[in-house]
């Protein structure tokens, strides 16, 4: 039995509707990891966003901590690696803080490095966590900060109609501001 068919026959119990999350997640991760062209459509209009991912190319990390090595062209520089730009990272573990993954991309409007942020999800509702983005947000370099980063929903096709913007939870005075977030 495929992942696809897995999910729907899972997404048919309550009970298991958490495991056909962690399947459809498992099985997109492969999908970004192959690399390609990604067009996403934003909620509510027909902007497309498009996220070029490079082939076989993937970065894997264990706590959010470690972001900033990842990222950083050196260890306490206010730049990007420009390796990293196209290169589609994920933690090693399932359970990571509010995002499943994430690439740096170069904005098609501006020209500079745009954080894009994948959550993977079977839900037609999935609050995003503030304080775990600003975790996130914290870690990233200067230079990324300049433009607001994109936070994609990926949702099965027969959803993606159906899928509405998310909100992203209050967290304090400490945080991005969110709403600038597309």
């Amino acid at each position: 039995m495929g992942a696809r068919m897995m999910c729907e026959f899972l997404l048919r119990q309550a009970e298991t509707k958490t495991s056909a999350g962690w399947i459809f997640e498992a099985s997109m991760h492969p999908v970004f990891h192959r690399g390609g062209s990604f067009k996403a459509t934003k909620l509510g209009g027909s902007t497309t966003i498009t996220t070029d991912i490079a082939q076989k190319s993937c970065k894997f990390f264990s706590k959010v901590l470690e972001l900033g090595r990842l990222l950083r062209k050196e260890s306490i520089s206010s730049s990007i690696d420009p390796n990293i730009i196209g290169v589609y990272c994920r933690p090693r573990h399932c359970n990571f803080c509010s995002v499943d993954s994430f690439a740096i991309t170069t904005s098609a409007t501006t020209n500079k490095p745009v954080l894009v942020l994948f959550e993977m999800t079977v839900s037609t509702t999935h609050p995003v966590k503030a304080h775990r983005l600003a975790s996130i947000w914290a870690e990233i370099p200067a230079e990324l900060k300049k433009t607001p980063p994109i936070l994609l929903f990926v949702v099965p096709a027969d959803a993606a109609n159906t899928f509405s913007r998310q909100t992203i939870g209050s967290s304090g005075s400490n945080t991005p501001n969110f709403d600038e977030w597309e």
